[in-house]
């Protein structure tokens, strides 16, 4: 069974079956509460077909766009939700969660969580292009979260390096408050090497460390992270653009055209121009530059830019 494909086909099918109901039924002798009763577990019955039907469109959706095979359901929900159930991808022996399906109560509403390497397992099979497709076509117009992240393997972008760029204020967006220079961070040199600038309830949460002293690896790898709030479905349509775009120590770490989140006018066209010499600057030294002055150059490149601004 499929659910009806609008509300008003709702309405009228729902319709129809009350007006084919009489109440109270002659079946059971007049009884009103009996006749209640009755009528209450008819209307829990389609309440459950229409559910189902359309969990079963859902189901579809996850296996044909994203690779997602849908798991039974647990019995208990999460985040306001009455049930979820895991997701998985195809043909896995192991059954790797790769994330969650929650459905039932929240305004009608269902939501779909998936881990980083559901996130992979997605993007390995399709494109954000066709994802933000889909993505206006059923009416989703912004993201609760988003996170992204550059890796360095080079020993250029340090947690040293971001500390050195937020005092010289690389961090700022270019709008509303400064982050707090005094409080605004936690800065942790040692057994862990992290740089956390913001609050995990703000807008955008950066996270600076050495993802390869967390791991236990005897190599070069530091991570530099980005946790956006809220965004608009169109930075799937430039990811590496908007990224650029969130401020100046962000331009550095993936030049393309910068462009700007703005939440009242998330136009595509609304671009930062004032990063262009910086990301020449950026692509010179990259390619000019040895792995042993690197650090130095961009540092260096880095001071002279924020100085020489008006």
């Amino acid at each position: 069974m499929w659910c009806p494909l609008s509300n008003r086909d709702i309405e009228d099918s729902f319709d129809e079956f009350v007006d084919g109901y009489t109440f109270p039924n002659e079946d059971f002798g007049g009884d009103f509460r009996q006749a209640r009763k009755a009528l209450d577990v008819q209307l829990q019955n389609y309440n459950r077909m229409v559910l189902d039907a359309r969990i079963e469109m859902i189901r579809r959706w996850l296996a044909a766009e994203f690779g997602l095979h849908l798991g039974v359901f647990r019995g208990y929900g999460l985040y306001n939700y009455k049930d979820h159930a895991p997701l998985y991808a195809y043909n896995d022996t192991n059954r790797q969660e790769l994330g969650c399906l929650y459905v039932g109560g929240n305004e009608g509403t269902v939501f779909i969580q998936i881990n980083g390497k559901g996130c992979q397992h997605v993007f390995s099979g399709t494109s954000p292009e066709h994802l933000h497709k889909w993505f206006t076509h059923i009416g989703v117009v912004k993201l609760a979260r988003l996170d992204l992240c550059v890796d360095d393997f080079d020993g250029v972008f340090t947690v040293e390096h971001a500390y050195s760029d937020f005092k010289n204020d690389a961090f700022y967006r270019g709008r509303g408050r400064r982050i707090d220079s005094k409080k605004g961070y936690k800065y942790t040199i040692g057994d862990e090497e992290s740089l956390k600038i913001g609050s995990r309830k703000s807008l955008l949460y950066w996270r600076i460390y050495n993802k390869a002293l967390e791991l236990g690896l005897d190599l070069i790898w530091n991570r530099s992270e980005a946790e956006l709030k809220d965004v608009s479905v169109d930075i799937l349509l430039d990811i590496r653009g908007y990224f650029t775009g969130l401020c100046d120590y962000a331009a550095q770490l993936n030049p393309a055209e910068p462009r700007k989140i703005n939440p009242f006018r998330p136009s595509l066209s609304d671009t930062r121009k004032a990063l262009s010499s910086f990301d020449s600057e950026v692509k010179w030294l990259r390619t000019q530059c040895s792995k042993s002055s690197l650090p130095f150059c961009m540092f260096w490149a880095a001071t002279w830019t924020y100085l020489s601004k008006p």
